[in-house]
C-alpha cells in the first residue's frame, strides 16, 4: 500500500504525479486480484444484460439495466474464480468513457459487446483504436466480440460476423474469436427449465469459452497484467523526473535574483526531492 502521505508530497510538486501514481498502486494491487472479466461497447448494447446472464443475475439484477443509461461508473460482481465488470457505454459522455476506459485498462478478458445491426460505428471502432493504445501485445487473445440479441439476426449472422471481423482486422490487425448469443432465451430457458431454449441461447457456450482463456491463459493473462504494472510505472516514473527537472529550473530561475530570502525555501525543496528520490526508489523495486 502506497502511503498517503507521499500523494500529498507529489501534490506539492504536481498535481497529475498523485494521479498517475494511483493509477500505478491500483495496478499493483491488481496483480492479487482473480481474473476480470470487462464487458465493453456502446451505450445500449446490452452489456449489462449480458453480465446479468453470465452471473446467473435472472430474477434480480445485479447490473441495472433499462431503457435510461444506468451504467455511469464501472461495476464489479465477484465469483469463485472471476470479478465480471460492467463499464459505461462509450459513446455515452467523456466522464463516462475515462470511466469506462479505467476499468478496461484493469480488464483481463474483454467482451466487447456490439448490438448488430449494422457494422462496427465510428464510436466502436475509434475505441478499438484506444483499447490497442492501453493494452499489451496479447489483446487478441484476450478480446472476444459478443454480438446480442441472436434470435433476431439468424439469417444474416454469417455475413454480418465476417464484415464486423473484416473491420477489425483492418483497423487493429485482430479478428478476434466471436459469439453470437441471446440473452432473452437464455433468461427464458433457466426460469422456465427449458433446456434447449437454454442452450440454444449460445451463453453456456460463451461461459465455457470464459473458463477455457481462465485456465490456458491464465499465465498469459497474469503476464499482461505485468506488462500494464511496468507501463504505469514508467510512466509515472518519468513524468515524475519531468515535473521534479520543472520544478528545479525554476527555483534555480528565481533564487538567482533573489538567493537570499528564497535560501530557506530552497533547502525545504531540496530535502523534499532527496526525500521523494529515496522513497520513490524502494517503489520502483517492486
Amino acid at each position: 500500500m502506497i502511503e498517503k502521505k507521499l500523494f500529498e508530497d507529489l501534490k506539492c510538486i504536481d498535481p497529475n504525479l498523485s494521479i498517475q501514481l494511483d493509477a500505478w498502486s491500483k495496478a499493483i494491487n491488481s496483480q492479487q486480484q482473480k481474473i476480470c472479466v470487462a464487458a465493453c461497447g456502446l451505450l445500449k448494447a446490452g452489456k449489462s444484460t449480458l453480465l446479468n446472464m453470465l452471473t446467473d443475475h435472472l430474477d434480480t439484477e445485479f447490473f441495472k439495466s433499462g431503457i435510461i443509461r444506468e451504467t455511469i461508473r464501472n461495476q464489479s460482481f465477484v465469483t469463485n474464480d472471476f470479478v465480471f465488470m460492467d463499464t459505461p457505454g462509450i459513446d455515452a459522455k467523456v466522464d463516462d468513457d475515462k470511466e469506462a476506459f479505467e476499468g478496461i485498462a484493469k480488464a483481463d478478458i474483454l467482451l466487447m459487446v456490439h448490438h448488430p445491426q449494422g457494422e462496427l460505428q465510428m464510436q466502436e471502432l475509434e475505441f478499438l483504436k484506444k483499447l490497442v493504445l492501453i493494452s499489451s501485445k496479447d489483446l487478441g487473445k484476450r478480446l472476444v466480440l459478443v454480438f446480442t440479441h441472436f434470435e433476431a439476426y439468424k439469417e444474416i449472422q454469417d455475413d454480418l460476423a465476417a464484415k464486423v471481423i473484416s473491420q477489425c482486422k483492418s483497423v487493429i490487425g485482430i479478428e478476434p474469436k466471436y459469439f453470437w448469443v441471446s440473452n432473452t432465451s437464455y433468461k427464458k430457458g433457466q426460469l422456465e427449465g427449458k433446456s434447449r431454449l437454454r442452450e440454444a441461447s449460445n451463453i453456456p457456450i460463451l461461459k465455457a469459452h470464459i473458463n477455457v482463456m481462465h485456465d490456458k491463459l491464465g499465465p498469459i493473462l497474469l503476464a499482461a497484467r505485468s506488462a500494464r504494472l511496468e507501463k504505469n510505472r514508467k510512466q509515472f516514473m518519468g513524468a515524475l523526473q519531468n515535473a521534479t527537472r520543472e520544478r528545479r529550473e525554476k527555483i534555480n530561475q528565481i533564487r538567482a535574483p533573489h538567493l537570499k530570502n528564497l535560501g530557506s525555501f530552497s533547502k525545504r525543496m531540496e530535502r523534499l526531492h532527496q526525500d521523494l528520490d529515496v522513497r520513490l526508489a524502494a517503489y520502483d523495486k517492486i
